[in-house]
C-alpha cells in the first residue's frame, strides 16, 4: 500500500530536491510545465541531470507500456475516431446497436466515445445500466479497431498496462522499474482515478510508492489527490528508507487556513471590466522585469482569447513568452472546407458560397486550370464566374441558397441573354457566357458531393455552342486533387508561414485524408469526414518555451514557482465550475454507476488556487466582482470571502509591491487609479482631471496618447506624422464649420437666406431640398425674392421654403496650408469621357463618396435579405411597363416606336394584361416561386389568381400595382408613347453633347429614359400655339413629355407628390434627360416632366412648361403640377424672358456643370447628409458622423 505524507502549500521541502537527485528514485510531476522547471533548476545547480527520472503521470504510462511491449497508442484522434465511426456502422448493420446503421453518424460515435473514455478512467467501462447506449458493443468496436490498426485505445492504454504488470514475475520488473527503489509523486489536484489507482497497486509489486499531498481535507479539494485512503506519515521513522530522512510536517490547518501563511504577498487589483485584464497583466510584468526582479512572471488567464492577445501583447515589447495557443485551419484549408460546403445544407449554392468559389475559396482555386476548355466561337472566353454578375443575378432572380438552388441558378443563366439598355452588349455577352460555363461545371466538379446529376456539355446561352464541361471527380479524394491542381500555388506560397501555413496544412490534410477516407467515399458523410479532418488536426510539438513571461490557463500552471503570479482571467464565466455533461449519463445514471464527480471541478478549483497563491514570492489577484455578471469564479470568491473575514483585507488592498511604480496623479494617460478601499484599478481609457487620456503600451495607444495631447494642447513627446496629423484634426475642423454653419430653421417669418451665405456651408441635412408642397410656397413669392437665387424663406411660422439647390458645396476655405488636401479641397482632378445623371447626382450630392466609388470602385458588402430587393422590385415595374407600351403598336429593338401616333388604347385592357403578365413572368424568374415572400410580393404587384389556379398566377384582370399602372397608362389619352427604355441618341445613333455650362465644355450625356409621351396635338392647338409664338416653320416639331418610373412605398395620401418634388428639387434625373433630349433632337421641345410613382395606387405626375399651359389645357396628360412656377422667375440668368421651366432647366444645368467641375478640378470635399445613415463608403470618409452615419 502506498505510504503518504502532507507538505505545505507552496515550494517544496528541501528533501524532495535531495530525492529529485537520486538515480533511485522517480518523481511523477503534476504537470509537464512543473518538470521543465525542476529539470531547469538542476541543471543550473551543475553537473548530470538525468531527465528520464523527472516525468509526468502521461510520459510515465506511455514508458511503461514501452517497456511491457505494448504497441502504441493512437496519436491521431481525428483518425482515430473515423475508425470507431466505421466499427461502429459495421456493428450497427449487424442489429448490434439499437440505432439502425442508417441512423449512425460520426457525432454518435464521438459522444459514446466520450462517455466510455470517463468511465474508463474510473475502471466503469464494463457496467452497464437501464439507459445503456450499448457501451458493451461499443467496447467490441474498440477491440477491433485495436486489432486491425496495432494501435491502442488511448483511453485503455492504462488498464493494457496493468494487464501486462499483473501478468509478470515479482522478480521481473519493466525496465523503467528495475533500477528503481520508489517513486515519489508530487502533489496533484484530485482526483486520481480508479484507473491510475489499480496501475500503482500493480507497480508497488515492484517499488515502493509514495504520495504527496497538500493540507486540508480530502472532501473539499484542499487535500488533493491520493492513491488510497490511508494516514500521513507523521514522524520520521515512517519515512521511506529510499527517501532522504526528514521529519513529516503536521498540520492541522483547515479550509482557505491552509494558504494563510502567504497572505503577506498577495495583492488585490480591481476590474471594472474583464477587457481591462490583459492591458494590466502586461503592464505589471514589464514593470516586474523592468526592476530586475529575477524569476519567471506567471500570468494564468482561463480564457484562451485573453490569453492569446497578452501573450501577443508581451511578444511585441520583446519578451520570450511561454504560450501554448490552439491551432486552427490555415486560410487555404478553412477555405477547401467551405468549398465542399458549399452545395451541402439548407445554405447550399447560397450567392455567398459561389461568390467565394468565384473568388478562388482562399486558395486560387480556377476551374480552367483542371481541363481543355476552348469555345468553339470564342476562343479568349473561359470558365469563370464574374462576382459582380453573380450578384446582380441573385439580387435580381431574388436566388438564396438551400434545396433547388442550383436548378434556380441554372435556369437564371439558361434564359438570360445581354440587356441592350445597359450598353457594352459584348463585355455582358462574354460574362453570361463565361459564368454559365463556369456555374455549370462546378455543378459537375461537385457532383461526386451532392450526388447531381453531370452531364459531358452544356449549350451556352449566349452563342448556343456546344461547350465542353470537366471530368466529374470520382470521389471526395478525386475531389480534392483536383481542388488542388487547380489552386495558385505560387500565391500559396508567397504566404508567410508565421501567418499562414496554408502549403503545409493542404500537405497534411491530404496526407491525412488518405488513412481516413475509404478511396471511394463521397457525398455529404465523406465531407463530415473531411471536416473532422481539417478541424481536429494534430497539435505539433511546441519545441523551445519562452522563459520571460508564461501566460497559461490554470491547470498548466500548477507547480511552476515564479517571482510574480498574476491571476489575472479566474472569472466565472471562464474559469467555470459547472460539472461537464456526460452523454446518456443524467444524474440518477451516475449515482448507479457510482460516479460521484459532481463536485469535481470545484474542489479540482480549490486545489489549483491554493497551490497558485503559494508559489510565488508576489502574488497579484484581478477581482472582476465590480463587472455586473461578470464575478470571479467560485474558488476565487471563497478566498476573497475569507480574507475579507480574517482582517487581511485591508493590507491586501493598500500595500504595493516593492517594484511597482504608479504614475503621477497628473498624468491623464496614467493606467492605474485607487479605489476608495485603497485597491489598485486599471483604467484604459477615460477622463482624469477633466481631460481625455489613454493608458497602455502599444503602439496604437502611443498614437492614441499623442492625438489627444495635441488635442488639448499638451506637450507631445513623440514623433508626429504631419500628414497623420492633419487627416485626424480635419473632422474636428469640420465639424467647428458645421456648428458656425447659417441655418435656414432661424429665420424670421419674411427673412431670407440669402446666396452668398452658401460659401459658409458644410453639411445640406437642414437644407429643404425635398420639400412638401406647402414649402413651395403661393403666389410667387419664393420666385419673387430680391436676389433670387436663395438658400430659403421663411413663409410662415411653421414653414420654410425649398431650398434652391447650391450643390455641390464649394471645399471650405481654410487658409494657407496642407489642410485643403487632406479636406479634399486640392485632391487629383478626373475627367470623365461621358457622364450619366447618376454619376452627376452623385457628384452634386457628395463629391467625396462620388470620387471614392467612381475612382477607386469602393462599395459597401451587400447582405442578401429575405425579402424582394427593393431595386429588383423596381425593376418589375421598368419591365411591366416597357413590356405593355412595346405590345401596343410597332416598336424598334432600342425602344423607339415607330408606327403613328397614337394614345395607349387596348382594345381588350384584360387580354393585354395577361399577355404582358404572362411575358413578364418568362423575364422574372422569382415570380413562378411558390414560397412566402415570392408569394406576397406577386400578390401586391398583381393581384391574386383564380382559385382553380394550379400554380403561382396573377389576377386575369389588371389588380394590384402593376394593374394599377396599366390603368393610369390607359388615362393618358392626350399623349401617345414615343419612347419605352430608350438611349437617348441623336439620328446617327450617338449620345448627345450637352451645353451645360460656360465654365465646362460640352459634355457627352448617356440617358436612359424609362418612358418618353408625344402630346398629341390637333389643328386647333397647333394654330393656337403658333399664335402664341410658340411654334414656326422652325419648330419645334413635336412635343415631348418625359417620365421616369419609380416604386414606392405607400404612399400617404399627403405625400403623394413627395416623389415628384424630390426629382424636381434634389435630384438632376430629369432635367438631364430634357437637355439631352433637346440636344439629341433639335426639332423636338420637352414640356414636362414628372415622376410616375407606382405604389398604393399609380400617378403620372408631370410638371407643365407654363409657358404651354393654355395650349395643352384639357388634355390628359397625367396628373399635373405647377411647382417651377412658385419657385422659379420668369427670365433666364441673362435677363432673356423665358418660362420658370426654363430657368429650372438651366439652374439644373449649372449645377451639372458645377459637378463636372468638381470631377475635372479634384474638389472631393465630403459633403455630410441625411444620406450618411446609409452610404455605402461611410466608413471610409472620416466626416460621415456630422450627417448621421456610421
Amino acid at each position: 500500500m502506498p505510504s503518504l505524507e502532507v507538505v505545505p502549500f507552496g515550494p517544496l521541502p528541501e528533501w524532495v530536491d535531495e530525492a529529485m537527485a537520486r538515480e533511485n528514485v522517480l518523481v511523477v510531476c503534476a504537470t509537464e510545465g512543473e518538470r521543465r522547471h525542476h529539470l531547469r533548476r538542476m541543471a543550473r545547480t551543475g553537473g548530470s541531470v538525468d531527465a528520464s527520472r523527472l516525468t509526468t503521470l502521461g510520459r510515465f504510462l506511455r514508458h511503461l507500456r514501452a517497456d511491457v511491449g505494448l504497441p502504441e497508442a493512437q496519436g491521431d484522434a481525428a483518425l482515430h475516431v473515423l475508425a470507431l465511426d466505421a466499427a461502429c456502422r459495421s456493428l450497427a448493420e449487424s442489429g448490434a446497436f439499437l440505432l439502425p446503421a442508417s441512423s449512425w453518424s460520426v457525432g454518435r460515435t464521438e459522444r459514446l466515445l466520450r462517455l466510455h473514455d470517463r468511465l474508463a478512467q474510473e475502471g466503469l467501462e464494463g457496467r452497464t445500466w437501464e439507459d445503456d447506449p450499448g457501451l458493451a458493443v461499443f467496447g467490441q468496436a474498440i477491440a477491433q479497431v485495436e486489432q486491425e490498426t496495432g494501435r491502442l485505445h488511448p483511453g485503455l492504454v492504462t488498464q493494457h498496462v496493468v494487464n501486462a504488470l499483473q501478468a509478470r514475475d515479482d522478480r521481473s520488473p519493466p525496465f523503467l522499474l528495475a533500477n528503481l527503489d520508489g517513486v515519489l509523486m508530487l502533489p496533484t489536484p484530485p482526483d486520481h482515478g480508479e484507473a491510475v489507482v489499480t496501475l500503482f497497486r500493480a507497480i508497488e509489486r515492484f517499488v515502493g510508492v509514495h504520495v504527496l499531498r497538500t493540507p486540508g481535507a480530502m472532501r473539499t479539494g484542499f487535500g488533493g489527490a491520493i492513491l488510497e485512503d490511508v494516514h500521513p506519515i507523521a514522524v520520521r521513522a515512517d519515512v521511506p528508507a529510499w527517501l532522504p530522512p526528514h521529519d513529516p510536517v503536521a498540520s492541522e490547518a483547515r479550509g482557505w487556513d491552509v494558504v494563510d501563511a502567504h497572505l503577506d504577498r498577495a495583492h488585490r487589483v480591481v476590474l471594472q471590466r474583464r477587457s481591462h485584464g490583459p492591458m494590466a497583466a502586461v503592464d505589471l510584468a514589464l514593470q516586474h522585469r523592468a526592476a530586475g526582479h529575477t524569476g519567471p512572471v506567471l500570468i494564468v488567464d482561463a480564457d484562451e482569447g485573453r490569453r492569446r492577445a497578452t501573450a501577443a501583447n508581451l511578444r511585441a515589447h520583446g519578451l520570450t513568452v511561454s504560450h501554448r495557443d490552439s491551432t486552427a485551419p490555415s486560410r487555404a484549408v478553412a477555405g477547401l472546407l467551405r468549398a465542399a460546403k458549399a452545395g451541402l445544407g439548407s445554405e447550399a449554392w447560397s450567392p455567398e458560397a459561389l461568390i467565394g468559389l468565384a473568388g478562388g475559396a482562399s486558395m486560387g482555386f480556377d476551374v480552367a486550370k483542371i481541363g481543355s476548355f476552348q469555345h468553339p466561337v470564342e476562343p479568349t472566353w473561359r470558365p469563370r464566374g464574374h462576382v459582380d454578375l453573380l450578384r446582380t443575378v441573385a439580387r435580381t432572380a431574388h436566388l438564396r441558397g438551400g434545396q433547388g438552388a442550383l436548378r434556380r441558378w441554372r435556369g437564371v443563366f439558361s434564359a438570360m441573354r445581354p440587356d441592350l439598355h445597359r450598353g457594352r452588349v459584348a463585355m455582358q455577352r462574354q460574362q453570361i457566357e463565361e459564368t454559365a460555363w463556369w456555374l455549370e461545371s462546378i455543378a459537375v466538379l461537385w457532383s461526386s458531393i451532392t450526388g447531381a446529376d453531370g452531364s459531358s456539355t452544356f449549350t451556352g446561352p449566349v452563342t448556343e455552342s456546344e461547350l465542353t464541361l470537366p471530368t466529374a471527380p470520382s470521389s471526395l479524394h478525386a475531389w480534392v486533387d483536383m481542388m488542388l491542381n487547380g489552386a495558385d500555388w505560387p500565391m500559396l506560397r508567397s504566404r508567410t508561414s508565421r501567418f499562414d501555413a496554408s502549403v503545409a496544412g493542404l500537405h497534411l490534410l491530404k496526407e491525412r485524408l488518405n488513412v481516413g477516407l475509404a478511396q471511394d467515399a463521397c457525398g455529404p458523410e465523406a465531407v463530415a469526414v473531411l471536416e473532422l479532418l481539417a478541424l481536429d488536426a494534430p497539435t505539433p510539438s511546441s519545441g523551445a518555451q519562452g522563459t520571460d513571461v508564461m501566460v497559461l490557463a490554470p491547470d498548466e500552471a500548477i507547480g511552476q514557482p515564479s517571482g510574480l503570479t498574476v491571476l489575472a482571467g479566474l472569472d466565472d464565466e471562464a474559469w467555470s465550475m459547472r460539472p461537464s455533461d456526460l452523454p446518456w449519463c443524467d444524474r440518477a445514471a451516475r449515482a448507479s454507476l457510482g460516479l460521484f464527480d459532481g463536485d469535481l471541478a470545484i474542489r479540482k478549483g480549490r486545489n489549483v488556487l491554493g497551490q497558485l497563491l503559494a508559489s510565488s514570492s508576489c502574488v497579484v489577484v484581478f477581482d472582476s466582482s465590480a463587472e455586473d455578471g461578470a464575478g470571479p469564479s467560485p474558488p476565487l470568491a471563497e478566498w476573497l470571502l475569507h480574507v475579507r473575514r480574517n482582517g487581511h483585507w485591508t493590507r491586501m488592498n493598500t500595500a504595493r509591491p516593492d517594484w511597482f511604480r504608479q504614475e503621477e496623479a497628473a498624468d491623464v494617460h496614467a493606467l492605474w487609479t485607487v479605489e476608495a478601499g485603497g485597491a489598485l484599478c486599471p483604467r484604459p481609457g477615460g477622463f482624469r482631471n477633466g481631460q481625455a487620456g489613454r493608458a497602455g503600451r502599444q503602439r496604437r495607444d502611443l498614437r492614441q496618447q499623442t492625438g489627444l495631447d495635441l488635442d488639448a494642447g499638451r506637450d507631445v513627446h513623440a514623433p508626429v506624422n504631419r500628414g497623420a496629423l492633419l487627416a485626424a484634426f480635419a473632422p474636428s475642423v469640420l465639424e467647428d464649420r458645421t456648428r458656425r454653419q447659417p441655418e435656414p430653421q432661424s429665420l424670421e417669418t419674411g427673412e431670407v437666406l440669402p446666396w452668398s451665405e452658401a460659401e459658409k456651408l458644410q453639411t445640406t441635412h437642414r437644407l429643404n431640398l425635398r420639400p412638401s408642397p406647402s414649402a413651395v410656397g403661393k403666389n410667387r413669392q419664393v420666385a419673387q425674392v430680391d436676389g433670387w437665387p436663395h438658400l430659403g424663406l421663411r413663409i410662415n411660422g411653421n414653414v420654410v421654403s425649398v431650398t434652391l439647390d447650391p450643390r455641390p458645396l464649394a471645399p471650405p476655405s481654410l487658409g494657407q496650408g496642407a489642410l485643403h488636401a487632406v479636406t479634399g479641397s486640392e485632391g487629383p482632378g478626373r475627367e470623365a469621357a461621358t457622364w450619366s445623371p447618376s454619376r452627376l447626382q452623385a457628384w452634386v450630392v457628395c463629391p467625396r463618396k462620388a470620387w471614392l466609388e467612381q475612382a477607386f470602385d469602393v462599395s459597401g458588402e451587400e447582405t442578401g435579405a429575405e425579402d424582394i430587393d427593393r431595386r429588383e422590385q423596381g425593376d418589375l415595374v421598368h419591365r411591366f411597363e416597357e413590356t405593355s407600351l412595346r405590345a401596343h403598336g410597332i416598336w424598334s429593338e432600342e425602344g423607339w416606336r415607330t408606327s403613328e401616333s397614337g394614345p395607349f388604347a387596348p382594345q381588350d385592357l384584360d387580354a393585354h394584361w395577361r399577355s404582358t403578365i404572362d411575358a413578364v413572368f418568362e423575364q422574372t424568374p422569382w415570380l413562378a416561386r411558390t414560397d412566402a415572400v415570392a408569394m406576397h410580393r406577386r400578390r401586391a404587384a398583381m393581384g391574386d389568381g383564380p382559385p382553380s389556379a394550379t400554380g403561382p398566377t396573377p389576377s386575369p384582370r389588371p389588380e394590384g400595382e402593376l394593374g394599377r399602372l396599366l390603368m393610369a397608362d390607359s388615362r393618358l389619352t392626350g399623349v401617345s408613347p414615343l419612347a419605352a427604355e430608350w438611349a437617348i441618341v441623336n439620328g446617327e445613333g450617338e449620345a448627345p453633347t450637352v451645353a451645360l455650362s460656360d465654365d465646362v465644355p460640352g459634355q457627352i450625356l448617356r440617358c436612359r429614359i424609362d418612358r418618353a409621351d408625344e402630346v398629341i396635338l390637333d389643328e386647333a392647338r397647333r394654330q393656337a400655339a403658333v399664335e402664341a409664338g410658340l411654334m414656326d416653320e422652325q419648330g419645334p416639331e413635336r412635343l415631348v413629355i418625359l417620365r421616369d418610373l419609380k416604386s414606392v412605398v405607400g404612399p400617404e395620401k399627403s405625400k403623394l407628390q413627395d416623389r415628384h418634388l424630390r426629382a424636381l428639387y434634389d435630384e438632376v434625373q430629369l432635367a438631364a434627360y430634357a437637355l439631352a433630349w433637346e440636344a439629341a433632337r433639335p426639332m423636338d421641345r420637352v414640356v414636362g416632366v414628372g415622376i410616375s410613382s407606382v405604389g398604393a395606387d399609380a400617378y403620372h405626375h408631370v410638371e407643365l412648361d407654363s409657358a404651354w399651359s393654355e395650349v395643352l389645357d384639357g388634355l390628359e396628360l397625367g396628373t399635373g403640377t405647377a411647382h417651377l412656377v412658385q419657385t422659379h422667375p420668369s427670365t433666364l440668368r441673362d435677363g432673356t424672358p423665358a418660362s420658370p421651366f426654363r430657368r429650372w432647366l438651366q439652374e439644373r444645368a449649372l449645377t451639372m456643370g458645377k459637378a463636372v467641375l468638381a470631377s475635372t478640378e479634384g474638389q472631393v470635399n465630403p459633403t455630410p447628409s441625411k444620406a450618411c445613415s446609409s452610404c455605402s463608403v461611410a466608413s471610409a470618409c472620416g466626416v460621415a458622423f456630422l450627417g448621421g452615419g456610421r
